[in-house]
Formats: C-alpha cells, structure tokens, sequence
C-alpha cells in the first residue's frame, strides 16, 4: 500500500465520520432543520455519506482482493448510483434556491419535492445503467483502475452541461448576494464545486484513455478526484460547525434533552416551555429585514416573510394615501411623507429600513372595488391593516399555507379580513371572466355566500399579486373548519387522533366532515334559503365554465361578538358560518388532462377535477345531502 492509498483513505475516514456526525444533527434536530428545502439538502448529504462509505470499502477490498474483485465492482456500482443521486440533489437544490429567490413568496413546496424526487430518480437510474451498459459492452471499458463514476463518454457529457447550469445558478447567487447569507449555502457551493471539480478530471480521464495515454498519469488524475471528493465531507464539517447559529440550535437542542431527562416536576417543563417559546418569539419592534439564516430553511422562511411584510405594508400604503387613490390601473410608488406618516402610525421601527426605492403597487379596477366595498358596508379595512399587532404576526410568520395552490393566507389579527396570494392565471380569470357577474351577483343578492373581494393587487419587483377579502369564518381558533368540495379522493387532512372531536382551528376535508357526523341544526325555511342561495351562487359559476370551488364550513361553539354576514346561530345556539371559496379555477386544457389521468385510477365521482357541469351536479347534490 503506497503513501497516496493511505492519505487517500485517512482522508475518506475523517469524511465519513464527519459526514456521519452531521447527519446525525440534522436527524436530532429534524423538527427545526428538516424544513423545506433542507430535507434535499439532507437528502443529498445522506447519499455523499453513503457513496463515501462504499467507496472506501471498495477501495480496501481491491488492496486486499486485488483489482479484479468481483465484490469490489458491485460495491463500486452502489457506490457510484449513490453518487449520481447525490449529485441529482444538489442539481434541484440549486433549481429550487434559483425559484425562490426570483419568486419570493412561492410556496408550493410539496408538489415541487416529489417532481424532484421523481427527476432524481429517473435520471439517476438512467445514467447508473448507461454506466453499467459502458463498463461492461462499451468502448471505454472498466479497467483495473476503475476510473470513477463517470466512466462513460454520455455521462460525462451529461454532467459538464448540468455543471455548467450550476455555475451560472451560483453567478445569479452571487449577483444577488445569497451565498453568504446561510451557511447551509456555501456548503452546497462547496460540495458543488468539488465535486465538478472532480466531474471534470473524470471527463479528462475518459480523453485520455480514448487516446491511450499513460495509464499512471490516468490513475494519478483519479485519484485527484477521489481526493476532491473526499475533501467535501470534511469541508463541509468545518463551515457547519464555524456557523455560531448552528452551534446555538446545536446547544438549544441539547440543553432541552438535559432538561426533560433531570426535571422532577411538572412545573420545571412548564417554566422551561415558556422561557423557551418567549426566546423563540421576535419582537416586531426590534425585527431586522434581514434574509440571512443559519439553515437554508430560515433562509426560505426570511426571504417570504419580508416579500410579505413588504406586500402587507405596500397594500396598507395605498389604503393610507386616501387623497391620491386612482380610479385607473397603474403602478403607484409613495413619497416619503407617505411613508413617514404610516411609521408614526403604527409605530414599528423595522419598516423605516424597508426599500422603498422599487417597491411599487398596482391596483386592478379600483373603481369597481372601491364601489363594492360601499356596496357591502365595508370601511374598516384601513383599520385593520394598521392594527400594529398584524406585524408581530408577520415577523413571526404565523400565516396559513393554502391548498394544493401553495397560497400564503394571512388573517388581519382582528379576524375581519384575509390576504392571499394568487396566481397570474387566478388573476386573469377574477378580472377578465368572473368580475362583471360577480358584482351584477353581489348586487342583486347582498346574501350571496361568494366571498367578497375587496381588492387585487400586484406588487413589484416580485410580481406577486395578491387580494384582500372579507374573513368568512366567525372565530376561526374557537370553530371546525371544513373545506368541502363533494369529493372523496385525497379529501382527508390525516392524523385526526378523534374524528368524533377533531381539532380546532385546522382546515378539514369531506371525509373528516363525514366522521365528524355532525347534523345542521336549522330552521327548514333558513336550510331552503341557504341551499337555494348556494346554488344560485354554483350555478354562475358552472356557466362561466368554472370549477374545483370550496363550500367553507365552521361550527363555533361560543357566540360572544357579533355576526359576520357568512354567519348564523342554529338551534343549539352554535354559529355556523358558510361560504363559497376559491373559485378562480377554469376548465381547461390542463384539467382536461388531469381529469383523464385520475379517472384511468380512480372513480370519476371520487375526483375533484371534472367539467362545470358535472362539478355543479355532484356539489349541488352534497349541499342537498348535508342540509337535508
């Protein structure tokens, strides 16, 4: 055994153990740090440990078997899938920092995760056996020095081009002065870059032995590579553990487990649950707009918390500036005695460190929804928007992620008006299709049960748009929340412990609804008028071909403030609060497709996705169902 064979391992020993350590913090500290997008960054460290790991077993059954070891080679092929698939990871993870960081408040995180999943798989499995196709029928075959992963010509071309893509991932990172702000992201440009490094001295081995180079010199450059690799997971250790904040959670975490196992007594938790809950809690009046965070989670969670602080502040901005409302569509911009005007009023110093300079709001039709809000007695919006406590909720980023959308919903704190983010497709339907008959509807049925929609907003330079509408539910952390749509298939919120007494405050599902087996306690004629009012209300829907709309639904047991218009006391004296949600969704094209897929899998009346008509029918009947 040579001197470099011995370097060679020691080094890939202290990766594996250091590797080895940092997995095993983040799966300590799973309920802080394996929040999205860390759970990708988590999964690619596991695939480096495992591809590290094997690798070095290889190594030392071919000192010990020799060259030629049959086990070695199988061991070799795990090792290299492992690290294509680790390799695949840090390729979506720079895809999804790309997406955040040019769409700051996106948060359809879950349905982004399992297309990466899918991707990575996928695509490693097809290169592991172009891999295994070249090493074994191929021209570049396998030889006794067994040069890496990337043996095989289409690989290596392969991975130079994705290698070029996280190259100019990592020149916008730069440009937009992200790589310092988490130090989870100069690990990722760390490993990255590695192992490029390592892909490129790969791709030189593959020239060389096409033009039959000296077969020393070929081992000398894979060794390099090998070198590079293992290099990462010792990298990787000191730039986590140079991290204060990383340290800080790591003694938190600690401190906690030394806690609960000495404590003798109940109080000794409680005392520790609130010291601890007061420490995690960010005061509003010292917040600092500041995206920077230990974990790239925290990185996340800041980028969309100050988006949404800015488009909170942006929209109370123009409910402010009264006397220089436009009755066109256009970008507005404030002044600074605007702006001076709204920090004397709420008081909260972080906002006087907002950029100003490009923030700018559009408001669409603001004549029409300046006349809606007349039409359905609605003033108190200014009220509620500089309620100084909306901005401890904010900076705490207690907000509500919506359906399968991925909206941010967020609840003024006095419960009386929601702000979501939409889509550009939601927007186009709202304004372009739905507008007119929606306010022709509203204003010859002031009791419709469509949600009243007060504004649409489009802030820049992020081009999130937003509106801001009446809160149906009355008391939403005192009710059941049911959202209801007639359909079965994934129509279940799981982890219910009792369906009988379900908790409060969480949005539920048809089929929680129907294990809740709760019976409406109204007056026939109230029931008719409700009904008929709904399907009033679905029927101009299904004719402006829209669908996948949400009947709301909450019961409150207590009844100590008034009413909202979406509310009524039944004959136990409970509140129920009833309305129609989310119908900006057209039949189109995509949900053709997606209609035909599901029903290839499942019953048609089980799927939520089907025509107007049909869509109309089934959740006519389900009203008829629950209200007879």
């Amino acid at each position: 055994m040579d001197l470099v064979t011995i370097l060679l391992l020691i080094i890939r020993s202290l990766a594996i153990i250091f590797m080895g350590i940092i997995v095993s913090i983040f799966i300590s500290l799973r309920n802080k740090l394996l929040k999205h997008p860390n759970q990708i960054f988590f999964a690619a460290l596991v695939c480096e440990t495992f591809a590290t790991g094997f690798e070095m077993i290889q190594v030392i059954l071919r000192i010990v078997y020799g060259q030629e070891s049959n086990l070695a080679n199988i061991i070799d092929f795990v090792s290299d899938f492992a690290y294509i698939y680790m390799y695949h990871y840090i390729v979506v993870l720079y895809f999804e920092i790309l997406v955040k960081i040019t769409k700051s408040i996106s948060q359809s995180y879950s349905i982004r995760v399992k297309l990466y999943h899918f991707f990575v798989f996928v695509i490693s499995g097809v290169l592991t056996i172009t891999i295994i196709i070249s090493a074994n029928f191929g021209k570049d075959n396998y030889e006794v020095d067994h040069t890496s992963c990337y043996g095989s010509q289409i690989v290596s071309y392969y991975l130079i081009v994705t290698s070029i893509f996280m190259f100019i991932c990592a020149y916008i990172f730069f440009k937009k002065r992200v790589l310092l702000k988490s130090s989870q992201i100069v690990n990722l440009i760390i490993m990255s870059f590695l192992i490029i490094i390592s892909i490129y001295f790969s791709a030189i081995i593959v020239v060389f032995r096409a033009f039959n180079f000296n077969r020393d010199t070929v081992r000398k450059i894979y060794i390099l590579s090998l070198f590079f690799i293992g290099l990462s997971g010792i990298i990787q250790f000191v730039v986590f553990i140079s991290d204060r904040k990383f340290r800080q959670a790591i003694k938190k975490h600690f401190k906690v487990k030394i806690l609960m196992q000495e404590s003798e007594f109940i109080e000794s938790f409680r005392h520790f649950d609130s010291e601890h809950l007061s420490d995690s809690m960010i005061d509003p009046l010292h917040y600092r707009m500041s995206s920077q965070g230990a974990s790239l989670s925290e990185f996340f969670e800041n980028i969309t918390k100050n988006s949404l602080i800015s488009v909170f502040v942006m929209i109370s901005l123009l409910f402010l500036d009264e006397k220089h409302k436009s009755f066109k569509s256009s970008k507005r911009s404030f002044s600074h005695l605007v702006i001076n005007n709204f920090y004397r009023e709420i008081g909260i110093e972080f906002v006087k460190k907002i950029s100003f300079d490009r923030l700018r709001i559009k408001e669409y039709c603001p004549a029409i929804f300046r006349e809606l809000q007349l039409l359905c007695n609605c003033s108190s919006i200014k009220t509620s928007l500089f309620d100084p406590s909306n901005y401890e909720k904010l900076v705490n980023l207690v907000s509500v992620e919506g359906g399968r959308s991925g909206a941010f919903i967020y609840l003024t704190t006095d419960s009386k008006f929601v702000i979501k983010t939409i889509s550009k497709c939601e927007s186009k339907i709202l304004l372009s299709k739905l507008l007119p008959y929606y306010i022709k509807r509203l204003t010859n049925c002031p009791q419709s049960r469509l949600t009243r929609i007060y504004g649409v907003y489009k802030i820049y330079p992020m081009k999130q748009r937003v509106i801001i509408m009446e809160n149906i539910l009355y008391k939403k952390n005192e009710s059941w929340i049911f959202d209801l749509k007639g359909s079965r298939l994934s129509r279940k919120v799981k982890g219910v412990a009792d369906p009988l007494n379900p908790p409060k405050s969480i949005v539920l599902k048809d089929i929680n609804f129907e294990e809740y087996c709760y019976e409406i306690n109204l007056q026939e004629q109230i029931k008719k008028n409700i009904v008929k009012v709904l399907k009033d209300d679905f029927l101009i829907l299904k004719n402006l071909k829209i669908m996948d709309y949400s009947v709301l639904l909450a019961i409150c047991n207590e009844k100590d403030q008034e009413l909202n218009r979406f509310s009524i006391e039944d004959s136990c004296g409970q509140v129920l609060s009833i309305g129609i949600i989310d119908f900006f969704q057209e039949y189109n094209l995509k949900k053709v497709g997606e209609k035909a897929v599901k029903s290839m899998l499942n019953k048609t009346k089980d799927i939520s996705t089907v025509s107007p008509e049909e869509y109309y029918k089934r959740i006519c009947d389900y009203i008829d169902n629950i209200f007879r």
